[in-house]
């Protein structure tokens, strides 16, 4: 099938669409997308693939606020789950770039995240460490009935400060080590191949 019939016949396929947006110091932006999935309800993750050349890209990426969710290492993160499994770090490695890249690092990238999260690797998991989670964010407070009260804007506002400041570090994982493997997963989030926004 040529190009140009495909375009045009994909332009005229039937899909749900859904409209991600990012507010932050880079400003406001937002993108319609058909490629959105969930990931999971037991951490819940949805999959929003965004074009790299979209104009909102940039500034998702650049506010940092849905990134923030991705890198940040909490005790309801699967890549929290993936680093406290007893493994090689090549496997870590190796699995972690397959969960964002859907590839095996090259070689290049595995010296590179070998060197990063060698040091410290044996001693990583704090075995004596407790789970650490917030409460969960209050829903319905605001509706038609209250919309205009003063107090509606306050937990607004208030709910958006709580969902930028995201879940608690895990503290079953090393500060240093987790700081460090926060890095890959935030180098691996910027990676021209892929966008994965939780």
């Amino acid at each position: 099938m040529q190009r140009d019939l495909f375009i045009e016949g994909m332009s005229h396929a039937a899909s749900t669409v859904n409209i991600v947006t990012t507010d932050g110091p880079a400003g406001r932006a937002g993108v319609t997308v058909s490629a959105m999935c969930s990931v999971t309800a037991d951490a819940p993750t949805l999959l929003v693939c965004v074009h790299q050349k979209s104009a909102a890209c940039e500034a998702i990426l650049a506010n940092g606020v849905l990134g923030q969710r991705f890198t940040r290492l909490s005790d309801d993160s699967a890549f929290t789950e993936l680093a406290l499994q007893e493994q090689s770090l090549e496997t870590l490695i190796n699995e972690t770039v397959m969960k964002t890249l859907t590839r095996k690092p090259t070689a290049e990238e595995l010296k590179l995240f070998t060197e990063l999260l060698q040091p410290g690797y044996a001693e990583r998991v704090n075995s004596s460490a407790e789970i650490v989670s917030r409460e969960r964010l209050p829903r319905n407070l605001v509706g038609w009935s209250n919309h205009l009260s003063p107090r509606a804007n306050e937990i607004k506002v208030e709910l958006e400060a709580a969902v930028k400041k995201g879940d608690p570090p895990t503290q079953r994982l090393n500060d240093d080590w987790r700081n460090r493997y926060e890095d890959m997963l935030w180098s691996l989030l910027n990676s021209p191949e892929f966008i994965f926004v939780p």
